[in-house]
């Protein structure tokens, strides 16, 4: 053993050596070190923790219930912020997350891959594919979000924060899915669609239908509202044809359907 600067505190045992001459609180204290540094996983001290890339997040359950696995939980704040504690928020960020309601969490969801007592920490995804429960309201239906005050399962809808891929049959019921969390105006679902107006533009808004590029109702989104946000449109009648845009997270909410544009008859379409 020698403790010379420069020199390591732990020697090689050779064969013959007692190990009780080779075990003093100096090197005990190495092994311990080092054990700390293991469970820690990074051999210099620093934590590593799962990438932030990876749809897996830490979740604090603060819902003052315990959650079973696969709950839906609402988005919080972080549980640490950089001020209380910066090298927790660097490296093992994560959410305190509450029961879901339509008016703070809509997009804004987990859902938890594990049980979960209140106050405990836990994992939850945030993106990518999971089985879950929602509560189908058309079977047609192709699409999820946050069901107001339930974190038991998600209801379907002709929009929402994730795709179902899979479902089992039936409808007006709670039935066990797969999603993926894909947010509005992505690849699956347009940001523009093609509208016909049932109701006059009256006020900033009217009810309409989806329609394709031959004036027929798509039928795949009911109690469709479109927005005239600066009275553009105002006075246009029933049945008058055109766009609308889908503006996500207007006035702090899921976001709206805003009329883009109407004619009497859609450019291209015949009268």
């Amino acid at each position: 053993m020698s403790n010379r600067k420069g020199m390591s505190l732990i020697e090689r045992a050779k064969p013959g050596d007692k190990l009780k001459s080779l075990l003093n609180a100096e090197t005990i204290n190495a092994f311990k070190d080092a054990a700390i540094r293991s469970q820690r996983g990074d051999s210099t001290g620093s934590r590593t923790e799962v990438p932030y890339s990876s749809g897996i997040i830490k979740v604090k359950n603060t819902t003052g219930a315990a959650l079973d696995r696969f709950s839906v939980v609402g988005v919080g704040a972080v549980i640490y912020t950089p001020t209380d504690n910066l090298q927790e928020f660097k490296n093992a960020f994560g959410f305190s997350v509450t029961t879901p309601t339509t008016a703070s969490h809509a997009g804004k969801f987990a859902i938890l891959q594990e049980t979960l007592d209140a106050g405990k920490i836990g994992s939850a995804i945030i993106a990518g594919v999971t089985p879950c429960k929602i509560y189908v309201d058309d079977e047609d239906d192709t699409w999820v979000d946050v069901k107001d005050g339930d974190a038991t399962q998600l209801t379907s809808a002709a929009q929402g924060a994730a795709q179902i891929l899979w479902k089992e049959s039936g409808e007006e019921a709670a039935k066990w899915a797969v999603i993926r969390f894909m947010p509005k105006g992505g690849e699956e679902q347009p940001n523009i669609i093609r509208i016909q107006i049932t109701s006059g533009v009256s006020a900033g808004s009217a009810t309409a239908i989806h329609i394709d590029e031959t004036g027929t109702d798509i039928e795949d989104m009911e109690d469709l509202i479109v927005y005239d946000p600066f009275t553009l449109f105002n006075g246009q009648p029933d049945g008058a044809k055109g766009y609308a845009v889908w503006i996500p997270g207007y006035d702090s909410g899921d976001g709206q359907w805003d009329i883009l544009q109407l004619y009497y008859t859609c450019p291209g379409e015949e009268s």
